[in-house]
């Protein structure tokens, strides 16, 4: 799998960083989460091993073929936070400035803004919930998750549930503590401390949730927006150009004659030929899908 990557790398010059930078990032959430394969390695020898390799061809394919889906949905995810902290920073202070001090001199507030002198980062870590910005990565995953769902099955409304979903469960957490319940097998509070923090619940949830619903509401937003132009982007692909080239060129033998060769007829041949919606037959492009000659020809 390395030596594969490096020499493809090498072999498409600057775009080669995006298959050295995929395959690592793979390889590292593979290992990361492949616990469960490590274990099984004793009884199916090379379970681990296989694990890898998927992890470093799925990283390929999200930081190369897939890599407008996956700035499709991380992009939102991010600008989406930075609105809300920024909008809660806004409206906390604003609040501050005409409410009435408390009892013991702080500032006013509402339940569900943040501490009106809190600086920009203690409110953008309070509102990822008890955690802090160790939560921070786990939404992101679900963002590669949502990119992974969007490049196999092409389905926007999947993609963005996916995504929101992470957010959705946080604030539920937040609010309730039942993940924790969940994790620990109990009801009992005191039996779960060895719940981890990010799980556990918020003793002041009313920023977190709140903030969760301006999160997720401009993040759904835009990531709708960001899937529905994909398709348009995508006609501008490095990776996807290249793969149509390769899978849609003929054999020499095919090519030269394209309207008698006996290829024209055999039950080969419909690999050869378009199956794009208004695509005409790849043999009156010199063997070539015309999108991609197209392309080369300058239109």
């Amino acid at each position: 799998t390395a030596g594969a990557s490096v020499a493809l790398a090498a072999h498409v010059g600057f775009e080669g960083a995006q298959v050295l930078f995929g395959v690592l990032l793979g390889l590292v959430g593979a290992y990361g989460a492949g616990g469960w394969a490590r274990t099984l390695d004793n009884l199916v020898p090379g379970i681990a091993l296989l694990w890898y390799e998927v992890g470093a061809v799925v990283g390929f394919l999200m930081y190369t073929v897939w890599r407008k889906s996956v700035l499709s949905t991380i992009a939102p995810l991010l600008g989406g936070f930075l609105v809300t902290v920024g909008l809660g920073t806004l409206l906390s202070r604003g609040y501050a400035l005409v409410a009435p001090a408390e009892a013991d001199g702080s500032p006013g507030r509402l339940d569900f803004l943040p501490p009106g002198h809190a600086p920009w980062i203690t409110v953008a870590g309070t509102l990822l919930g008890e955690g802090g910005g160790v939560v921070l990565p786990m939404h992101l995953a679900c963002a590669m998750f949502a990119s992974l769902a969007h490049g196999i099955w092409d389905t926007q409304w999947l993609s963005v549930t996916i995504l929101l979903s992470s957010m959705l469960v946080a604030a539920l957490s937040a609010a309730t503590g039942f993940l924790c319940k969940v994790w620990s097998g109990t009801t009992a509070a005191e039996d779960a401390s060895s719940c981890p923090a990010w799980l556990a619940k918020s003793e002041d949830y009313g920023w977190p949730v709140f903030g969760f619903v301006i999160w997720a509401s401009v993040t759904g937003v835009a990531a709708w927006r960001q899937l529905g132009c994909l398709r348009e982007w995508e006609e501008n692909n490095f990776w996807r150009g290249e793969l149509e080239t390769m899978m849609y060129t003929l054999p020499p033998a095919a090519a030269e004659d394209p309207y008698t060769s006996p290829m024209m007829h055999s039950p080969e041949s419909a690999m050869y030929r378009t199956r794009f919606p208004g695509g005409a037959d790849a043999y009156a492009h010199g063997g070539m899908h015309p999108e991609v000659a197209d392309r080369q020809a300058g239109y």
